[in-house]
């Protein structure tokens, strides 16, 4: 399944063998990917993409994904940030948390070096 919001995409694919994953994912990409990037007049800035595998926290994946898109295999990682929200592959809140506390800190430093007096 193919979500696109403005120029984000994501493609979604539920299996509990990565091997299928892998296969289904690359298989959907060099096919009907590439036809509607063609179709929609568009391109993919393949080192800006990237995967990330969801898992619960207690099952571990030792076989990394290996999704390729022209040739070029794409980068998997533990965390993204999807329309401004931090994800991580556990889907915890902990990525988001912390980019909400560092950013409060920046402006409570900012604040402070003004002589901004709170009350």
């Amino acid at each position: 399944m193919f979500i696109l919001i403005a120029d984000d995409t994501i493609a979604f694919y539920s299996h509990k063998d990565i091997k299928v994953i892998n296969e289904t994912l690359n298989n959907e990409l060099r096919k009907r990917g590439s036809a509607w990037l063609q179709a929609n007049k568009l391109t993919l800035h393949v080192k800006k993409t990237q995967v990330i595998l969801f898992k619960t926290r207690n099952k571990m994946t030792m076989e990394p994904l290996k999704i390729q898109i022209s040739n070029t295999e794409i980068e998997q990682v533990n965390s993204t940030k999807f329309l401004g929200i931090n994800i991580d592959l556990n889907l915890t809140r902990e990525q988001c948390i912390t980019y909400i506390i560092r950013g409060v800190q920046k402006l409570v430093e900012y604040f402070a070096k003004q002589d901004i007096i709170f009350q």
